[in-house]
């Protein structure tokens, strides 16, 4: 369990780094969001709530997963928190690109 909530924390760490440099790349003019979901809030600081809804999502399933009847997915809990830290920052590495590119 304790596994779970660290990887709870670094999934929730690497949204809010998602956010924050998402404004930043917008905010140098260089960038702009691609997810028609989240356009709305981008350009505000609404963008940091929102970022974290899919995470909550995948914290319920990875915690359903761990305590499941089927070995198979007990023991692969870990992959829905550790892909979305992993996505969160890879797009979070590449608005700080974006946002320090200079033409």
């Amino acid at each position: 369990m304790h596994v779970w909530k660290g990887l709870l924390v670094a999934e929730h760490s690497a949204a809010l780094f998602d956010a924050w440099t998402t404004r930043q790349s917008l905010q140098s003019g260089n960038g702009y969001e691609r997810n028609p979901l989240l356009k709305p809030f981008a350009d505000s600081a609404a963008i940091y709530p929102m970022l974290q809804i899919a995470p909550i999502g995948l914290d319920f399933l990875s915690h359903r997963m761990l305590h499941s009847q089927n070995r198979f997915i007990r023991k692969t809990w870990w992959v829905p928190q550790l892909a979305s830290t992993g996505a969160s920052l890879w797009c979070g590495v590449r608005n700080l690109r974006v946002a320090n590119f200079q033409r």
